[in-house]
């Protein structure tokens, strides 16, 4: 099988261009994305026409993405589903005080007193059990959601599926404002998104060729960036032409499609315990 690379290093001496991915170093306390995309086109940069700033899209790891932008509404979800399915069978309607009581008391301690008040079959007593645990992992905010997103794998009675039914489902949910990248330099995750609908900017003047000039010029306290590699012709073209008309389309490789299958793959066996 021939592999398509999706991404290149490159020398320091090559001009900047649209398609450069930038390693960003935020100001302390500052919780931005740790990779982007240049989007300036290549003859405003060549003729400085870019008004002195830098203006990049973001790129998170799979993961990361699952974490900052998944996670939380996928636990939410969870949580009504379930909680609608324990008010249904005891006849009660006060979510909150069931919040409450499993709050102050044990998992166990919850289950067992509202069971001795139900005639449930056998089933349905373990179906009873599994939305209180549910419940129960969704409301401890001592995990962040991606954390709870795992426990919730853990749980299932088969993880992995557990696992590959919803990372599938939020891959397919990324919709036309994202591109999924499989193969992304050097980095040990494998499987990056890149957001088209959020545009950051950087000083021209704090975008750096090579990383000693970053460390020289960087002090903490502002964004900067450096650049670490490009995108290879085709996904370059691929990614502005998504970023100028979403809703356009570009065949790409089979080996692709592949190597995206494998990320994935990757992914939801870390959050199954494969």
């Amino acid at each position: 099988m021939h592999i398509y690379k999706e991404t290149e290093k490159i020398s320091s001496q090559v001009p900047k261009a649209q398609g450069d991915i930038i390693q960003l170093e935020w100001p302390d306390s500052y919780d931005g994305p740790v990779f982007g995309i240049v989007i300036n086109a290549d003859c405003d940069l060549e003729h400085r026409k870019n008004d002195n700033v830098i203006a990049f899209i973001p790129i998170y790891s799979f993961h990361d993405y699952l974490s900052k932008f998944w996670a939380s509404g996928h636990i939410d979800e969870v949580l009504k589903k379930a909680t609608d399915f324990i008010l249904s069978i005891t006849g009660d309607q006060d979510q909150e005080a069931l919040y409450l009581w499993l709050q102050s008391s044990s998992l166990d301690v919850v289950t067992s007193s509202l069971l001795t008040s139900l005639k449930l079959k056998k089933k349905e007593i373990e179906r009873f059990k599994d939305e209180l645990r549910k419940i129960s992992i969704c409301r401890d905010e001592n995990y962040r959601p991606i954390d709870r997103f795992k426990q919730l794998c853990a749980i299932a009675p088969n993880p992995k599926k557990y696992a590959q039914v919803y990372i599938l489902a939020a891959k397919k949910a990324m919709g036309e404002g994202h591109f999924f990248i499989s193969d992304f330099l050097d980095q040990n995750n494998i499987g990056y998104v890149v957001r088209m609908r959020r545009i950051y900017i950087l000083q021209e003047q704090d975008y750096f060729l090579s990383i000693s000039d970053q460390k020289a010029h960087s002090q903490g306290n502002r964004l900067t960036g450096v650049r670490v590699g490009r995108l290879t012709a085709l996904h370059r073209f691929k990614i502005i032409q998504l970023f100028a008309q979403q809703y356009s389309r570009v065949g790409l490789p089979d080996e692709l499609t592949e190597l995206e299958d494998l990320a994935l793959e990757d992914i939801i066996e870390h959050f199954s315990g494969v």
